[in-house]
């Protein structure tokens, strides 16, 4: 049995990403013990090395497979995708030679089209803030489609979308996918059903990564006053913002005479979550490296351990503290980031105060959540942690139902072939 994963970080730059693929390795393989896992990566040299029966498979191939039909989409051409005639059609619509494209090309077609499974694991990649990402899943699942293979999109947060072109395909393929489980159905659930997703499809689970966390929640709640922001053009964040909340949150944590600890997600270049904390400590706590060397899902998750409430413009920041017990303010200036934080609000029921950072009154109402925060802490912590399990448990029933799919073509294809 063969099952391809198509990451939402195909590099591992962010611990919320890698939790989620961690989270989604784990459970397939528990699932299918046997079966050969790979998963598309832009650094196979340096993959973690999960289990043996785990792979990472260089993504040059789906890249090219794309980026021509990108081209051939715009140019109206279509691709002949049959097994063993990706030269031709390079040849028809770049006037390229069969070559090492080709081949990389030929390669990533046959790894979709022998999968028994091909799933998205975690993201919130499916909006008009990343077109090409959009475009790009949408296609690998269209092929996987095309050649009757088990697909799921598991641990998604779904929107904003109104791009014409995205929205056209996303009502192309998305009800075509075995089983969509979503990290939120506030925003998520409507937007699926007006894309023309069955309900008999659809799931919510809560994010995948919540397990990760809630394995390696403390015994007591911290100390420390958690701090990351998301300064990024899809955040809608710049640095008139961050000032704003360096000032609210250096305010807070002089008032409440605590510690402020970082907690960085994202060390993708232009977006490094260290480098925007060490603004926000300047002239608090000058450490240069503003938590730098926490670099993966297990060093952030610690991180918030010591933390009695965190506040962040980073979602996966909110999903680790909430997983753990841990009271956020969660920071939101884009329609997505609103989306994201409002959607794991819900999810958790308490605990989660949200901030929009356009408002007049934006530095004042950061410093009240977060004394909110602090002084509530103990007593949302058990509702808390009941509710990351209840989501924890949603997230493998949800692998489940894929199993559970998965056996039935097997069973139908076998019939067939007697």
């Amino acid at each position: 049995m063969l099952i391809l994963i198509e990451p939402s970080d195909y590099a591992l730059r962010n611990s919320g990403d890698t939790a989620m693929l961690e989270v989604a390795i784990t459970r397939l393989s528990a699932l299918f013990p046997d079966a050969s896992i790979n998963v598309l990566s832009d650094v196979p040299g340096s993959f973690p090395r999960w289990a043996p029966h785990v792979q990472p498979i260089a993504a040059t191939g789906r890249h090219a497979y794309i980026a021509q039909m990108i081209r051939g989409r715009a140019e109206g051409k279509q691709p002949i995708v049959r097994r063993g005639r990706a030269g031709r059609w390079l040849q028809r619509l770049a006037g390229a030679p069969a070559g090492p494209r080709s081949n990389e090309i030929q390669a990533f077609i046959d790894n979709v089209s022998q999968a028994d499974l091909v799933i998205a694991t975690g993201m919130g990649g499916i909006t008009d803030a990343f077109p090409e990402y959009t475009f790009g899943l949408f296609t690998t699942f269209q092929l996987a489609i095309r050649y009757g293979v088990v697909t799921g999109m598991m641990g998604q947060g779904i929107g904003p979308l109104a791009d014409a072109d995205l929205v056209a395909h996303a009502k192309e393929i998305l009800p075509k996918v075995d089983l969509i489980a979503l990290r939120e159905e506030r925003a998520g659930k409507p937007l699926l059903r007006e894309l023309g997703v069955s309900a008999d499809r659809i799931v919510t689970t809560g994010d995948d990564a919540i397990e990760v966390a809630y394995e390696r929640r403390a015994g007591k709640i911290g100390y420390g006053l958690g701090i990351n922001l998301r300064a990024a053009t899809y955040a809608g964040v710049d640095g008139p913002i961050v000032a704003r909340v360096r000032e609210a949150v250096q305010h807070a944590a002089r008032r409440l005479d605590v510690p402020v600890l970082p907690v960085p997600i994202s060390r993708v270049q232009g977006e490094a979550d260290h480098v925007t904390i060490h603004e926000l400590l300047a002239g608090h706590d000058d450490t240069p490296e503003g938590g730098a060397s926490i670099d993966t899902p297990r060093k952030a998750i610690d991180q918030i351990t010591m933390c009695r409430t965190v506040v962040t413009g980073s979602y996966h920041a909110g999903v680790f503290a909430l997983a753990v017990g841990v009271p956020v303010v969660g920071l939101a200036h884009s329609q997505y980031y609103i989306d994201k934080f409002r959607g794991l609000a819900h999810q958790f029921g308490v605990g989660c105060d949200v901030i929009l950072l356009n408002t007049p009154d934006a530095k004042s109402a950061i410093v009240a959540a977060i004394e909110h925060g602090w002084h509530s802490a103990e007593a949302v912590r058990p509702q808390l942690l009941a509710a990351a399990a209840r989501q924890v448990e949603s997230g493998r029933d949800a692998y489940r139902s894929l199993y559970n799919l998965v056996l039935t073509r097997r069973r139908r294809w076998w019939s067939r072939s007697q």
